[in-house]
């Protein structure tokens, strides 16, 4: 749910799934919950926060659904916010930081010759077509992204300018000193 503000890039030209695990759970060093080709890291405590989180909202999900029999899903790319319910909110708060890997950001080639992208507590897995994508779409936004950021902070230098400039002729028309 949400607006886009910039799309730098969209394709839809992904490879099969060659990681796809469909629904997991596994304890290693912590607890892994596999979906598809994403992996996200749990502490113990962190896991139980998070089922018990998930039994709530099924429920209310569940409750919603039998009220309103006639809801069917929609073309996710025509999606523009007209409508949209959130369960688990705002009741259900979390803790802000992950247990492991708060600031974490890596990208992987594994010995297997897949690749990971990972984000905080977040594992992205994918084989080698897949991590070209994501490298095509990158290159392709990479000189955008600077122009865009180099625009934002010529403007946010100028409105600084002018909001000093603004306040001492403040200061010298009621004269505070």
């Amino acid at each position: 749910m949400g607006g886009i503000e910039k799309l730098y890039h969209r394709s839809y030209k992904l490879p099969k799934r060659s990681n796809a695990k469909a629904l997991t759970v596994d304890v290693a060093e912590n607890i892994h919950l596999h979906y598809r080709d994403l992996r996200i890291e749990f502490s113990l405590n962190e896991f139980i926060e998070f089922m018990d989180h998930m039994k709530i909202m099924y429920s209310e999900l569940k409750k919603w659904r039998e009220s309103n029999p006639d809801w069917t899903e929609s073309d996710p790319n025509s999606f523009e916010d007209e409508f949209g319910i959130e369960f688990g909110k705002p009741k259900n708060k979390i803790k802000e930081n992950s247990d492991y890997w708060d600031d974490r950001f890596s990208i992987e080639k594994k010995m297997s010759g897949d690749y990971h992208i990972k984000w905080r507590n977040y594992r992205f897995e994918m084989d080698e077509a897949s991590f070209k994508r994501w490298e095509i779409a990158f290159s392709e936004i990479i000189p955008e992204f600077k122009r865009d950021m180099m625009l934002h902070r010529k403007a946010k230098k100028i409105i600084n300018r002018l909001w000093k400039s603004l306040l001492r002729r403040i200061k010298k028309i009621f004269d505070f000193s």
